[in-house]
């Protein structure tokens, strides 16, 4: 609340990509719904592929956690060979990602010291779904 514009896009690292098919499919559920009158605009929603192979229709409430980690992440859907999505019975609770250190550090020191400026050369981990640990810079 307190930073400058330049200050946030120094901690202004992450990438949360919008799908507005993914979106418009969340709508469609029941608890979806819920969710959206909950946490809308900060839902983000996304496929998710699970060990056995299966695709399931996610949502990730963006305003909890830190960069990189977001412990509020559900599976609605699951989406059948048909290309369709099925609402599950009960929306499961999807398992968190390993905290980034790295981001966590940068924002405690942006919190502690705001003069605090990410360098250029400084290494960032995305935070995109399908790729957890690229590097990008």
């Amino acid at each position: 609340m307190f930073d400058s514009d330049a200050q946030l896009a120094s901690l202004a690292r992450r990438d949360f990509p919008r799908h507005p098919t993914l979106d418009a499919e969340v709508a469609k559920l029941e608890d979806g719904q819920r969710l959206r009158w909950f946490a809308a605009p900060y839902l983000r929603a996304s496929r998710e592929q699970t060990p056995e192979g299966e695709t399931l229709l996610a949502v990730t409430d963006t305003r909890l956690g830190s960069p990189g980690y977001h412990p509020f992440r559900f599976a609605l859907a699951r989406q059948s060979a048909a290309g369709e999505w099925q609402g599950l019975e009960d929306s499961q609770r999807l398992p968190s990602r390993p905290v980034d250190r790295a981001a966590l550090l940068s924002l405690w020191q942006a919190v502690h010291d705001p003069q605090t400026r990410m360098q250029p050369n400084q290494r960032t981990v995305s935070a995109t779904p399908s790729n957890p640990s690229a590097e990008t810079r």
